[in-house]
């Protein structure tokens, strides 16, 4: 029997398979069977990529079926969640029926139920002690219906991680990882300025090279004109993305995606260097293809359907709108 608990999911049978991946995403065994038909995975990294696409898959209606078979803080009946769930509010002391913040935390789980029809659920792995958690509950309450149903599934995503890597990483359980964890956690959640930062390195490269080719007047745009223009677009864009990560939504931060990164450099990078041998056409095509490779969840065939519209529009907008000085077709 294989001593690797990768290795066992990856040469499990199904019903075995969908066992081992079912304590990790809590009382939803569909979920964890179309996970277990995601196999092999190479790494604990790329089981916790399958769990989270399976779960962003989710409409409205089949995520709060998900969020109500997660328990509330504190229940009255701990021994009927999940053993991975008693452990992580066991951390809390939210099993015990002494804890000092019992009453508090009824009362903000009756208004949160109230307000949006499943309970309130937070990675407790984030948190080093209940203020911190008490902030974010009373936070949360003040959201309306789309922003938790969206931030519920972050923390469900969150919670599944966790479990994934104690369970297939070999290290402590969210019982015992403590501040660590938190700290942890925190650290990626650089990965949204970080991401800002190349976009906006980006964006500074291509109003330079706008000035450079020259802007020419409102009336007959120079050749620089779509560069700088895309430039400050995507300046715009870095600095929002910047302010969005530095206001701190607790818990939404994820590691870094560094395949994303470099897909969308890689596409700008196909761009520059087909637009004038090509035509605008086929760079935009290209460009589109290469951007969304990482995207799993679009097959081949739409990456090419998507290539095609953005290429369309391109056309549309950039030389029979605009009149810029491109080709659709550069001739050969």
């Amino acid at each position: 029997m294989p001593t690797d608990k990768l290795e066992e999911l990856n040469s499990a049978d199904d019903e075995r398979a969908v066992a081992l991946v079912g304590p990790l995403i809590e009382r939803a065994p569909e979920i964890a069977a179309a996970v277990a038909r995601l196999r092999p995975f190479d790494s604990k990294d790329d089981l916790v990529q399958g769990i989270r696409d399976e779960l962003r898959k989710l409409n409205a209606t089949a995520r709060v079926e998900l969020f109500n078979a997660h328990p509330e803080l504190a229940p009255e009946n701990p021994l009927a969640m999940t053993d991975m769930s008693q452990a992580e509010q066991g951390r809390m002391d939210l099993t015990g029926d002494d804890n000092a913040y019992r009453a508090r935390i009824t009362d903000l789980n009756t208004r949160y139920r109230a307000k949006f029809a499943f309970p309130f659920i937070t990675a407790l792995v984030r948190h080093s002690d209940m203020e911190s958690v008490l902030t974010e509950f009373e936070g949360r309450l003040a959201n309306d219906h789309q922003e938790e149903l969206e931030n519920a599934l972050e923390q469900v995503i969150m919670v599944s991680a966790s479990r994934a890597r104690a369970l297939f990483g070999g290290g402590a359980g969210p019982e015992a990882s403590g501040t660590a964890e938190v700290h942890d956690h925190r650290v990626r959640a650089w990965g949204g300025e970080i991401g800002g930062a190349i976009l906006f390195a980006i964006s500074i490269i291509f109003i330079i090279g706008g000035l450079q080719l020259g802007l020419g007047s409102p009336l007959r745009l120079g050749t620089g004109a779509f560069p700088f223009l895309t430039g400050l677009i995507l300046a715009g864009l870095s600095v929002v993305v910047c302010i969005y990560e530095m206001r701190g939504r607790e818990g939404l931060a994820e590691k870094p995606d560094w395949m994303g990164f470099l897909a969308i450099i890689g596409a700008l990078a196909v761009f520059a260097a087909t637009a004038d041998r090509f035509g605008l056409m086929p760079a935009a095509f290209l460009a589109v293809v290469v951007a969304s490779l990482p995207d799993r969840n679009l097959p081949l065939a739409g990456k090419a359907v998507l290539g095609g519209v953005v290429a369309t529009a391109s056309w549309v907008l950039f030389i029979e709108m605009l009149n810029l000085p491109f080709k659709a077709f550069a001739v050969m």
